[in-house]
């Protein structure tokens, strides 16, 4: 009788369990073997950000992104977007490149209040220039391809290109840079609409 390792069982299961585009993007790729330390930067990874996963609590992710990568604004708001309506929603904006949404899976558990608990959802990465530490981003994101590029080495990853303009690798949507607007914008996490 031959025996299959549990760890690859895990893996196989795993992979399946994406959430659809309406959510989040499929992906077929794990969380990066190690996350550096803030000593080192804040990794960027298709399931979060630094020492984080999406779902972690609001005020420990910004206390340890505070610590990381210094002062940001915050801008809090009610969602009036597809999927998060009526949602409290807050965003972080670690200078002009690095936004943090938080915000809680339904409307029931975020009521319109700025009090109200919300958890890691989403990062946008948006500039001309790939991270630069104390940023670092995932080896499992590509930087700096064209979209015929990504479409070639990636051609699964259409699934709402014609609807967003954004090409999926993994968990991250990436919208690359033209000529009009050749800034690259990186998108992890739950879909916000508003984005």
């Amino acid at each position: 009788m031959k025996f299959v390792p549990a760890a690859l069982i895990l893996a196989l299961a795993l992979g399946g369990c994406a959430l659809g585009p309406d959510t989040q993007p499929r992906s077929n790729a794990g969380a990066p073997p190690a996350t550096p330390p803030v000593a080192t930067g804040v990794m960027l990874f298709p399931e979060g950000v630094g020492t984080f996963q999406f779902g972690a609590p609001e005020a420990e992710v910004l206390n340890y992104l505070a610590d990381a990568l210094g002062d940001y604004t915050t801008e809090q708001e009610v969602g009036i977007c597809g999927g998060i309506a009526g949602v409290y929603q807050n965003y972080a904006f670690f200078g002009d490149e690095l936004t943090v949404r938080f915000s809680a899976d339904d409307e029931a558990a975020a009521p319109d209040s700025p009090k109200s608990p919300r958890y890691l959802m989403s990062w946008k990465y948006v500039s001309e220039e790939a991270p630069e530490p104390p940023l670092i981003l995932s080896a499992q994101i590509p930087w700096g391809l064209t979209d015929d590029e990504l479409m070639s080495q990636y051609p699964d990853g259409g699934e709402l290109w014609e609807v967003i303009g954004a090409w999926f690798v993994g968990d991250v949507a990436i919208f690359p840079g033209w000529e009009e607007e050749p800034e690259t914008e990186l998108f992890a996490g739950q879909i916000d609409w508003c984005t």
